[in-house]
This record gives structure tokens, C-alpha cells and sequence, in this order.
């Protein structure tokens, strides 16, 4: 039996969580001295606890990985990569461990168990690396090299031909999917304009597989997997650098030698209504004005909350409706609500402001009623000169909430244009202590309150932050790309848009902006464009068709739920076993709400192996298309999956791979001569 022990979850203060993202692991390969603290609940004026927040745990390397990174900490780029795999591990739970190149040389020692190796930049490993390499990957282990750099000595591995030369493209841009390397993207393309300078098509040989292309260039390789004995090199064919917003593009790389090995995920997608309900104006813009002929509020309240309602009936959407009361960016005394009292309607007898109108009515339809801010002022010190004034603007809103019975206090927070520093998160919990999760954005500053992971915050221990990753009510390719990226290692599509995006046109924007963060850069129609057979509001729902078709399972839940249940999956732990040839993993002391979701990726050729496991258990599962294969998307009822062990090698398989090692010494020597003949002059064929 094989005990391959999950990655934990120790949460023990701020330097050390900012010590992990901006440095990785080195350093780090004993975490177990270090303490884990509860948070401690919070009592609101209300009585209204956080008691939702649980013990949580920062993550220590595994002994018995399955994913194994070798990292040079004197290469800014590869502690970099070494980071954002390791949290992409964290948050899938796999079992991860990195080791510096010298400590590899001196060892060249595979942890047993291990199925993928990570190198960054193989130039700095001995000699003697590349035959450890070689025989780990014939034995059926995976390689991912995600940066393209000359070592002659990797030609082999890499799928070159004896003749290579080694030649650059200078000219290659972009990732063209010829596979679905991420879900739903089958045939797209995305950082279209990036030089990727990688290998020259010429230098690889016709038995590589090619997962993508330029997007330039649909004969240049971008993605190569190269086939050795049992098991594979994937090459990423670019010198250029990946980013926390590329995370799950890498994971694709990796998941490619982790088939058949499920990991939980959040299984949660949030949709935040930004400033709604909020002060409403009759005015009359482009490009509703042509297509409709009415105010702002008239669109809002009659054509645009009606069919946002109408697409949460049809898709069982509960969204966070982020209020906000004030436009005039008043930052001192009084704070009053006579912008949100301005427009009046009159329903059922009832002369009442616009915006309780739209309040009540979010809040019979189901959603969450959440929180932007008194104003759109950020909560930034440079602009709240005097911080007292945020508490007295609080308190206005604290008066109006219980006034017109809107329900319990808020517990989800939006920034107002997502920024909020140190001193704004502070006020916030001082003066709005009933709020739980902070939604800003998943990239961005983090002193400016972004750059925030589905962890508690770094600057207060007592938020949970639950960022938003993409927004607008259409997405171009290279924002598919984002979500889709993120998707697939976290189960978490966290969404946001505007009443007014309509409104952000090119003909209207200021001059300054050139253009650049409108929110409706082309001019659409919200129903129908005069100028397009595209509109706003069908392409969003569009879009919401087609992720819920890529991922059937995937559940709508508002900001509180979101949070929630995010934070649960965070602080959960789990184990590995591979065992008589079935895997199972599990969650360690799981609550009494024991469904979970899981993400497993499996080949086309194993499908039938997979799918037939699966159905042994009982288990609800769903497929998607994803590189040579699918994305299996699973519920069970029970906190724990067990699946075959694709790994797995009987007695007679093991003889196998005894003969198969020999074929590939075989190759390697006829590839060897053939590069010989070739520097003589001769013929390498």
C-alpha cells in the first residue's frame, strides 16, 4: 500500500502568507514548527455572528508527492513558476513538493510516487539529470518544461530531430488551441499580439503531438507533447513569462500526467450586480436612446433588472445586488439619501423612492442584498482625509437598513472600483462589522485591494476574501481565456456588471481614456445594435448558456453562499491512497455536509475505464472536452472519490515496461548517432 499524504492549510499571520506568495517555497521545506490560530468570532451590534470562519491552515510540501517542482532560487522566473504551481496545488489539494537544482544534483533522487516533474530552466542540472529524466518519464511519468530554452541535451526529450538547429521564431504570436487545452476554448485563440519566441517548427520531429499553435502562425508548435515509452514531455514553446492569471493554462500542462487523479473543487459561480439598486436619473443616452427611446431609470427599472430577473428565473441565478446610495463623492457630514429619494414611483398606491421599489423587489425575487459603499468613494486614505467620516457614513446606512426593513445588516462588500487599502479594510470592519467577505478582484494591487486569492485577507484576518475574476455582458476570447484559466483549478466563476454598462460608449467616454476600459467599447444595443447583429443582453445570456453546458453541475449561488462555501472548501483537508490499483482521495475529518465536487481529467482511451468506476459508486458525473480527452465534472454524495489507478501496473505489465525502457535506450542511441552524422555532415536519416 502507498500513502501519498495531501498538502495542509496552516493560516499564521500576514508575513508569512506574503513571504509565500512573493517567494514560493524556498526555504520552506519544513513548515510543521509553525502555529495555526482560530479566528475568533465576532459579535455585530446586531448580535449577528461570523461564526461561519473556521480553523484554517497554511500549506507545508508533501513528502509523498505527486507533484514535484525542481526550482532555481537564484532565477526570478522559476521561483515565480515554482509559486503559482505550488497554489495551484493548494487549492486542488495535490500533494506537492519542490527541491532546489542543487539540492536535485546532488541527489538526483525522485520521491516515490511522484507522476509530474516541473523544471522552469534544465540548463543548470548535470549531466547526469537528463538520464534520471528520461528514465523517469519512459517509466510512464510526465515532464512539463513550460519555458523553451537551448539545451541541447533535452533534445531527445523534447521531441527534436537528430538535424535540429535549434532556430527561434521571431515571429510567432499568440496560443491558438488546436485541442481544448482549457474547456469551452476548443479553436480560439488569445494574447493574439504576444511574441512568444520559442523553437522554430523545424526543429521538431513529425511524432510529436501538437496541443496548440501560434496564433499567427497555425504551422508553428506552441504546445508539444512528445510521447517516450509509457510516458510524456510537454513542452509551452515560449521564453516569455506566466502569471498568476495563467495558472490553470500551466495546471492543463500538468494535468496531462495526473489522469484519473480527482480533486475537489468549489463548484460556485457569482454574479454581482454593481452599483444596483442605486440612485436613479432621468436621462437620456446613446445607445439606448436610439434603440429604446428612454431615460436611464426608465431602462433600468422596465427593460433591464426585468430581463436580468428574468435570465436569473430561466438559469436559477441568485445574485449579490451591491447597493449603494450616494453619486456626488461627498466624503464629510451630512451624509443623507436625498439622491436615493430623488425619483419617485408610484406602485400599488404606493408613491415610494425608485430605488426601495427595485430593493424590495431583489428581495422578493431571492437575491442577496450586499453592500458598494454609502458612496462611490473608494475607502482609500489618500481620499478619506479624515477617517471618522466613513464610520458617520456608516451609520447612515446602518439607519436606512433597519429603517426600511431591507433584512439583516450586509455581509458581502464590493470597493467601489475595487480599490480599498489598509486603512479602508480597517474602518470597514470597525464601522461595518457585519460584513464577512471582501469582493474585490482576483489581479490587480494589493495595496490597492487586489491581487486577493480565496483566502482571508492579508490585511484583516477576520475577512474572507472572495474576488471576482471577469466582467461586462460580453467576453472577448482573452477573457474566456481568464475564467476558463481559473475554472479549472478552483471550480469558481465569480462574475460582476453594471446597470449602466450599456451607457460606457467610445462616442460619449472621456478623450483620455482612448477607448480603454469601456464597458461597452462597441457600441451595442442592449436588445438589438443598429449597427450589429450583436447586442449586450443576448450575449451575455449567450455565454451563461455556455458555461452552463461546458459544466452542467455547476451551481449559482450569491456572495454569502459563495463565500461560505468557498471558505469550507479552503479549510478542507485531504488524503491520498493508491492502493491495489484503485486511488482514492478523501477529506479528513469532513463536516456533516459531506457532497463535494471533483474534477478529474481522463484520456479518451481511458474513458470507458473511468466511466465505468464511476458508475460503480453511484456518483453524478458530467464531461467536457479538454486536450486529448475530457473534463470530468463529479458530485458525490460522500467526502470522498475512488477511481482506478491509471498508474497502476500488474506483474505482467511491470515485465512490459521492462521491454518498453529497452526500446527507448534504442531510440536514444539511433538518435544519438543520427545527431553525430548530422554535426559530421552526414545524412541523419
Amino acid at each position: 500500500m502507498k500513502l501519498i499524504q495531501t498538502s495542509r492549510y496552516f493560516y499564521y499571520g500576514l508575513a508569512a502568507v506574503i513571504s509565500f506568495v512573493t517567494l514560493g517555497c524556498e526555504g520552506l521545506d519544513d513548515w510543521s514548527d509553525l502555529k495555526s490560530i482560530d479566528l475568533f468570532e465576532n459579535k455585530n451590534e446586531d448580535g449577528q455572528g461570523s461564526n461561519a470562519f473556521k480553523r484554517y491552515e497554511t500549506p507545508i510540501m508533501s513528502s509523498q508527492p505527486l507533484v514535484e517542482f525542481i526550482y532555481d532560487p537564484s532565477s526570478k522566473f522559476s521561483k515565480l513558476y515554482n509559486a503559482e504551481i505550488r497554489k495551484v496545488c493548494d487549492y486542488t489539494k495535490i500533494p506537492y513538493h519542490a527541491i532546489t537544482i542543487t539540492s536535485w544534483n546532488s541527489t538526483l533522487k525522485i520521491i516515490p510516487g511522484t507522476r509530474v516533474i516541473v523544471v522552469y530552466d534544465t540548463k543548470k542540472l548535470n549531466d547526469a539529470s537528463v538520464d534520471v529524466l528520461l528514465n523517469f518519464v519512459s517509466n510512464g511519468g510526465t515532464l512539463f518544461i513550460p519555458f523553451a530554452n537551448e539545451d541541447k541535451r533535452m533534445a531527445f526529450l523534447l521531441g527534436f530531430k537528430p538535424e535540429a538547429e535549434y532556430g527561434t521564431d521571431a515571429t510567432a504570436k499568440g496560443w491558438h488551441f488546436n485541442t481544448p487545452v482549457l474547456p469551452g476554448l476548443n479553436g480560439k485563440s488569445f494574447a493574439a499580439n504576444t511574441l512568444l519566441y520559442g523553437f522554430s517548427e523545424q526543429n521538431f520531429s513529425p511524432k510529436v503531438k501538437v496541443l496548440a499553435t501560434a496564433a499567427n502562425r497555425p504551422n508553428c508548435p506552441t504546445i508539444i507533447e512528445n510521447p517516450i515509452g509509457s510516458g510524456k514531455v510537454i513542452l509551452y514553446n515560449t521564453s516569455g513569462d506566466f502569471s498568476k492569471m495563467d495558472r490553470g493554462f500551466l495546471f492543463a500542462g500538468i494535468l496531462k500526467g495526473l489522469e484519473g487523479i480527482p480533486y475537489p473543487v468549489a463548484n460556485t459561480a457569482t454574479i454581482f450586480l454593481d452599483d444596483f439598486p442605486s440612485p436613479q436619473y432621468d436621462i437620456v443616452a446613446e445607445p439606448i436612446k436610439t434603440e429604446l427611446n428612454i431615460t436611464t431609470s426608465e431602462f433600468v427599472q422596465k427593460v433591464w433588472w426585468p430581463d436580468m430577473r428574468d435570465l436569473a428565473k430561466e438559469y436559477k441565478i441568485p445574485y449579490a445586488a451591491m447597493l449603494t446610495f450616494d453619486y456626488r463623492n461627498k466624503i464629510v457630514p451630512p451624509f443623507t439619501l436625498d439622491q436615493w429619494n430623488s425619483k419617485k414611483i408610484k406602485s400599488k398606491e404606493k408613491v415610494e423612492s425608485l430605488p426601495d421599489w427595485l430593493v424590495n423587489d431583489v428581495k422578493k425575487n431571492g437575491h442577496e442584498l450586499a453592500f458598494h459603499g454609502y458612496n462611490h468613494v473608494s475607502l482609500l486614505k489618500k481620499l478619506w482625509k479624515n477617517p471618522q467620516f466613513i464610520e458617520t457614513s456608516m451609520n447612515t446606512i446602518k439607519k436606512k437598513w433597519k429603517i426600511s426593513n431591507y433584512g439583516k445588516l450586509p455581509v458581502t462588500y464590493v470597493p467601489p472600483s475595487n480599490d480599498i487599502d489598509r486603512m479602508g479594510i480597517r474602518e470597514l470592519k470597525r464601522t461595518m462589522p457585519s460584513i464577512k467577505y471582501m469582493c474585490s478582484l482576483y489581479i490587480g494591487q494589493l495595496e490597492d485591494g487586489g491581487n486577493r486569492e480565496f483566502d482571508y485577507d492579508p490585511f484583516e484576518r477576520n475577512f474572507f476574501d472572495y474576488p471576482r475574476i471577469s466582467s461586462g455582458f460580453y467576453m472577448q476570447d482573452d477573457e474566456k481565456y481568464t475564467i476558463q484559466s481559473m475554472y479549472l483549478y478552483t471550480g469558481i466563476w465569480t462574475h460582476f456588471v453594471h446597470p449602466d454598462d450599456v451607457y460606457q460608449i467610445p462616442a460619449t467616454a472621456d478623450k483620455r481614456s482612448a477607448g480603454y476600459s469601456l464597458r461597452n467599447q462597441f457600441t451595442l444595443g442592449w436588445e438589438k445594435s443598429k449597427n450589429s447583429n450583436r447586442a449586450l443582453f443576448p450575449e451575455f445570456k449567450s455565454f451563461i448558456k455556455q458555461f452552463t453546458n461546458t459544466y452542467p453541475q455547476m451551481r449559482f449561488v450569491n456572495g454569502e453562499v459563495g463565500g461560505s462555501l468557498v471558505m469550507n472548501w479552503r479549510a478542507s483537508r485531504y488524503s491520498h491512497k493508491s492502493e491495489k490499483g484503485l486511488y482514492t482521495v478523501k477529506e479528513i475529518n469532513p463536516t456533516d455536509d459531506s457532497k463535494k465536487y471533483w474534477f478529474m481529467y481522463g484520456s479518451v482511451a481511458n474513458a470507458d475505464r473511468i466511466e465505468s468506476q464511476l458508475k460503480s459508486q453511484m456518483v453524478l458525473f458530467s464531461k467536457t472536452p479538454f486536450i486529448d480527452g475530457y473534463l470530468y465534472s463529479v458530485y458525490s454524495s460522500k467526502p470522498k472519490l475512488t477511481v482506478i489507478d491509471l498508474n497502476y501496473k500488474s506483474p505482467k505489465e511491470r515485465a512490459q515496461q521492462v521491454a518498453i525502457n529497452n526500446l527507448v535506450k534504442a531510440d536514444l542511441a539511433k538518435f544519438n548517432v543520427d545527431v553525430m552524422n548530422f554535426i559530421k555532415g552526414g545524412d541523419s536519416s
